[in-house]
């Protein structure tokens, strides 16, 4: 009965769990997912279509690179409590090259433009690190070749590249999607520039009726009077002289002779046609950038700033989405290198320099009201854009090692553990300084000091407690030595975080030459 009990509650939380873990909402009709040429791009315009607008209208491709400049004017960090993740990340991405990480982040801007940008890392070994490669690590792809399969919930199953023929499925795992302003499960997004597009048309079709105007009324018509039939001929050639040559000479007999040439000029005082493409080119930029009275000027004293503030709110909004991405970046370098609890973050510095005068403020007030401490000097001097201090820092030289079981090593150099239990005397590095070895590194240095005894086992447990060792790990390390020695060192330094020093197999309780990695900074102990 209590089996059948417990079976039935475990049934029932079967249940629950794949209840609550399905997809029960459709995001298309069963028929439209899982095509063999990949999900349809649901907007009518095509990107041939936004590529022509990118490429030959000064006011949108003004509007785009207002665009890119605004997001990345401002330099990059990235944020995270390991050092060494900080160092490591930036470092590799500093190193980036062809494109650089700047021009690789321009590249995929160009999902706001064209709705969705695709972009596949590639990886390469870095002093033990798989990082972005140096040379095109990051390829952002032409959005025209590229394809995505969902199933009917909306769920990505995979990403391919149609290009000559060839369907290559992109890696999921190591490939970014950027899908602007998308909406009901549409991987396509929305490209800014459909909302204008209409503007851009009419404007691409005024343009072309203007240029026939001008070309119409820019060379006016001529009419031609003749006294006499005989002279209709001269006159039509003085025309003809005219429009070929920009002169002519025509004869009158006196002052009262009709014969002569006068020009047609238009009665309109202007054409309106500037005045229309002009409006088209501000409802252009008003899409792309939710403002247009910076550009026109006036307002009162705050008339421009307003527009200002919003167009750098925008900014800060195509900003966020940039870095998304970055943050997806980190996170899927930091999957093949580390186990952290806590993601990379990838930042920008603010904007404006009101922006920065709002930090300082407020880092003062946390000063003043005791909230940050001295010990937050080196996070204060970050955030402000002020140099670090410098520090004296001492270079781990090579010295003798004594090595010890963890967590042996550890316990000693924090003072946990006081003394060391030897089965014979070894005095060649007794007086000397030497690096406290575990297995998880190198802990701190000590001075060991002479050995004393020999001690018998029967007062082993006086000095059991002090090395902090069970009776079995006494008994594993003295064996059937019936007296032993002890050594009680001097700490000299503790090391805060070990440094990095990999253990030789089968070392003894010796190691002759240890030649720790990195430098160390910290106070002797």
């Amino acid at each position: 009965m209590e089996n059948q009990n417990l079976s039935m509650k475990l049934g029932r939380m079967t249940r629950q769990r794949n209840r609550l873990a399905s997809d029960t909402g459709l995001m298309r009709a069963a028929q439209w997912a899982n095509l063999l040429t990949g999900d349809y791009n649901p907007d009518e315009i095509s990107l041939a279509e936004y590529a022509k607008m990118m490429n030959y209208d000064a006011q949108v491709r003004a509007g785009s690179d207002l665009i890119g400049m605004g997001v990345l004017m401002k330099p990059w960090r990235i944020r995270h409590p390991d050092e060494e993740v900080v160092e490591v990340l930036t470092a590799s991405l500093q190193k980036m090259r062809k494109p650089s990480l700047r021009s690789s982040m321009k590249q995929m801007l160009t999902a706001i433009c064209y709705g969705y940008s695709v972009t596949e890392i590639v990886f390469q070994d870095y002093k033990k690190f798989w990082v972005p490669r140096f040379q095109n690590g990051l390829k952002t792809f032409d959005p025209n070749y590229i394809k995505f399969f969902t199933d009917e919930y909306g769920n990505l199953e995979k990403v391919q590249q149609q290009l000559g023929g060839n369907r290559v499925d992109l890696p999921l795992d190591r490939t970014l999607i950027w899908s602007h302003d998308t909406k009901f499960g549409n991987w396509y997004g929305e490209s800014i520039l459909r909302a204008c597009y209409k503007n851009w048309f009419i404007k691409d079709a005024m343009l072309k009726f203007a240029n026939i105007a001008y070309e119409r009324f820019g060379a006016p018509i001529m009419l031609g009077y003749a006294s006499t039939v005989n002279d209709q001929s001269s006159v039509q050639d003085a025309i003809s002289h005219l429009y070929a040559y920009s002169q002519a000479t025509i004869l009158r007999r006196d002052k009262d002779d009709p014969t002569g040439i006068d020009i047609l000029e238009s009665k309109r005082a202007e054409m309106p046609f500037d005045r229309y493409i002009n409006y088209q080119d501000n409802m252009i930029l008003r899409r792309m950038l939710i403002g247009q009275n910076l550009f026109e000027g006036g307002g009162g004293v705050y008339g421009a700033k307003v527009p200002f503030d919003i167009i750098l709110m925008r900014f800060e909004d195509f900003r966020l989405e940039l870095i998304e991405q970055m943050d997806e970046l980190l996170q899927i370098i930091s999957a093949f290198n580390w186990d952290l609890e806590v993601e990379p973050r990838f930042d920008f510095a603010p904007l404006t320099t009101s922006d920065m005068a709002s930090l300082r403020e407020s880092i003062f007030n946390a000063l003043d009201r005791g909230i940050l401490k001295e010990n937050d000097n080196d996070w204060v001097r970050q955030e402000l854009g002020f140099p670090q201090m410098r520090k004296e820092k001492q270079f781990a030289r090579a010295l003798a090692g004594r090595y010890l079981k963890d967590p042996h090593a550890a316990w000693l150099a924090s003072g946990k553990q006081t003394i060391i239990v030897n089965t014979s005397p070894y005095s060649k590095y007794d007086k000397e300084e030497v690096y406290i070895v575990g297995d998880g590194g190198i802990y701190g240095t000590m001075v060991q000091g002479e050995a004393q005894g020999p001690f018998s086992k029967r007062i082993q447990e006086k000095y059991q407690a002090l090395h902090q060792i069970s009776a079995a790990e006494w008994e594993d390390q003295l064996g059937d030595a019936k007296d032993f020695w002890i050594q009680k060192p001097t700490l000299h330094r503790k090391f805060d975080t070990p440094l990095k020093f990999e253990v030789p197999v089968n070392t003894g309780d010796y190691i002759r030459r240890v030649v720790p990695e990195g430098v160390f900074d910290e106070e002797a102990s």
